[in-house]
């Protein structure tokens, strides 16, 4: 049986605080803890998949924007940081909701944003859920949705393990290196 890959990417405005951002470490903490839960489910043998996070970043030496969109299209979850309205960012959600709706059904898309966020949700937006995030005094993440983000990703997780082999037996596949769709 091959090993399944579970990619998780997330894209928010980098602004010059880079790696320390809220948001990033938001991401980090709710990821680790998701993968961790997973991990030691007894539910899934740990030899059959691992999960991978990354940030959406472009990198060096070619368009910066072939990287992005072939991780998007790799993706099984997406996490998006709206605190800020970043064009960048509404760029890459707009391309994954695109991909979403018309190749990948099975791609989860979240939304989070800082629960102080001077600014306001694109109204396009509007029918999803957004978990929001506050850091408190110590600038620990604390989420304020009722642990629904975390519970929401556990359940993405779980889902695309158990259809796993419904997915191998696709006939349609994404060759990323061609990005063509057969």
């Amino acid at each position: 049986m091959n090993r399944k890959v579970i990619n998780i990417c997330f894209g928010y405005s980098w602004d010059g605080d880079g790696l320390n951002k809220n948001s990033y470490k938001a991401f980090t903490k709710v990821c680790d803890s998701v993968i961790k839960q997973i991990t030691n489910s007894k539910k899934f043998n740990n030899n059959d998949y691992s999960v991978t996070r990354r940030r959406l970043r472009g990198s060096s030496g070619g368009f910066m924007f072939d990287r992005i969109y072939k991780m998007i299209l790799n993706a099984n979850i997406l996490v998006f940081d709206i605190s800020k309205i970043n064009a960048n960012v509404m760029l890459e959600l707009g391309i994954a909701i695109a991909i979403q709706r018309e190749l990948k059904t099975n791609l989860n898309i979240f939304l989070i944003t800082d629960i102080d966020a001077k600014e306001n949700t694109v109204s396009d937006l509007s029918g999803y859920f957004i978990s929001r995030y506050k850091v408190d005094k110590s600038r620990n993440i604390i989420f304020k949705d009722n642990n629904s983000f975390r519970s929401s990703m556990i359940s993405a997780i779980s889902t695309i393990l158990v259809e796993s082999d419904i997915i191998k037996n696709n006939k349609s596949y994404i060759d990323l290196d061609n990005i063509t769709i057969m």
